[in-house]
């Protein structure tokens, strides 16, 4: 069962603290729930509130900070101390209904966003009537910050926000104050996240009702929509994380990748290590598509991503294993897919002679992998790989698993050039969001230099059938 974090951050909300933790409490999540309470320097006793609350309540726990540092502070310590799976954000001055809670959950636990804002301008939820200038301020903020984003938001400061955790978990969160809302809807967006908005209640507050936000918060957050857009900051550890924005933005090349392997692929395709599944959508269109991941976060990611699919299944475990193998047996599978899979594999050819006794006779292998020993590099450590296959090389463990090679192409000349100077010369452990972008909208002119220059291409495709 799914547990979902509450975070509620708090500064001097003694009066509507209690009545906003019962509420948290009492509301039906359809999950299993923990309530963090981060105190951002309280003068008023609200901390004093939190440490009672917890005595009586196991679900509640407080993290406090020694001074005031900002809403973005505060949540930020608070996700360090989250345990569930899914992270809710929830504002303790009760101008937000815990009740619509899960309306914003619903998408998440069907499997269908990674993350869901609670809009207080989509009609379906009552709003109490206030401060026209304010709703004009957030809507320029919200133009803004969808014009950088590419999201179509309509209320992008909304303080009813619910997320995957393994998308914010270990993001580093900079902004201390308001900008948080803008920075992480600019961090979801630059790593692929599916976002989806519903309808909330709002009963907004006055300023004589202690309203703290004023028009001094929307200059910065004009100003975080700019700085977000423009440098991501996804951590310096993130390299998985920026491996799968990178792939998600070669949409292009993993396009016209996917043609020339979909072309040559049966109905009911299993693909090894699928990774993020940059390529994987391209065959979801199949009879029957199995993923096979083994590493959890990225076979959590996958589920989520297929979950709307019924012909879509993962397999969470080593291409190897023993378990993994009867699972696909059981698929009855008719093409082996590898996106790279191959060169992440200590025994490439035992483990792929393995699956192709899983085929029939005519029954099809399709792979892209990773070609020129001379290039190999710190990316592709990163990717997991444990070699880039000489062309002979490769084409003779395929015979040697019973397959008989049918076409074999070199793709990307001018990718090796890149690859070169990129990571073998520079030793670059990663690609950049912005390098990945520019070169997908480049995609024809690559394509025009792969009939020109002179060199082997950065990859090998293969279409095969067993004898």
């Amino acid at each position: 069962m799914e547990l979902v974090s509450v975070i509620v951050p708090v500064h001097n909300e003694r009066a509507t603290l209690a009545t906003c933790i019962e509420r948290l409490l009492e509301v039906d999540l359809g999950a299993a729930r923990e309530v963090i309470v981060a105190d951002d320097g309280s003068t008023d006793g609200s901390g004093d509130v939190v440490r009672a609350i917890a005595q009586t309540h196991n679900a509640v726990r407080g993290v406090f900070l020694p001074r005031r540092r900002g809403k973005g502070a505060a949540v930020r310590a608070a996700l360090a101390e989250a345990r569930g799976t899914i992270v809710a954000i929830h504002d303790a001055d009760l101008e937000y209904d815990p009740r619509d809670i899960p309306r914003a959950l619903a998408p998440i636990l069907e499997g269908k966003a990674d993350a869901t804002y609670g809009s207080r301008f989509e009609s379906g939820g009552e709003r109490r009537v206030l401060y026209y200038r304010h709703a004009i301020g957030n809507r320029v903020v919200t133009f803004l910050s969808n014009l950088l984003t590419d999201l179509n938001l309509t209320d992008v400061e909304t303080g009813c926000k619910v997320f995957r955790a393994a998308f914010v978990k270990d993001l580093p969160i900079r902004s201390r104050t308001f900008t948080f809302e803008i920075e992480i809807t600019a961090k979801l967006a630059a790593l692929g996240a599916r976002v989806y908005e519903v309808p909330i209640s709002y009963h907004g507050r006055s300023y004589l009702e202690g309203k703290k936000i004023s028009w001094v918060d929307g200059i910065w957050a004009l100003y975080a929509a700019i700085r977000f857009a423009v440098f991501k900051d996804l951590g310096p550890d993130r390299v998985a994380l920026r491996a799968r924005r990178e792939a998600l933005r070669l949409r292009r090349h993993n396009a016209r990748l996917a043609r020339k392997l979909l072309a040559h692929s049966g109905q009911r395709v299993v693909e090894l290590r699928s990774n993020y599944g940059s390529v994987s959508s391209y065959f979801a269109q199949k009879e029957r598509l199995v993923c096979i991941e083994d590493d959890p976060e990225r076979a959590m990611l996958l589920r989520h991503r297929f979950a709307h699919r019924p012909n879509v299944v993962v397999i969470e475990g080593a291409p190897g294993d023993e378990e993994t193998v009867d699972r696909v047996r059981n698929e009855a599978p008719d093409t082996i897919l590898s996106m790279g899979a191959l060169s992440t594999l200590d025994d490439d050819g035992a483990v792929l002679r393995r699956y192709v006794e899983l085929l029939d006779e005519g029954g099809r292998f399709v792979c892209w992998e990773p070609a020129g020993p001379w290039l190999f590099s710190p990316i592709d450590r990163e990717l997991r790989r444990r070699r880039r296959y000489k062309r002979a090389r490769l084409l003779e463990t395929l015979k040697s698993a019973g397959l008989e090679v049918e076409r074999a192409r070199g793709v990307s000349r001018a990718g090796t050039l890149a690859w070169l100077l990129w990571g073998t010369l520079f030793r670059r452990r990663s690609s950049t969001g912005i390098l990945a972008g520019v070169w997908d909208r480049l995609d024809i002119l690559w394509r025009i230099l792969d009939y020109l220059l002179p060199l082997p291409g950065l990859g090998v495709i293969v279409s095969a059938r067993k004898k």
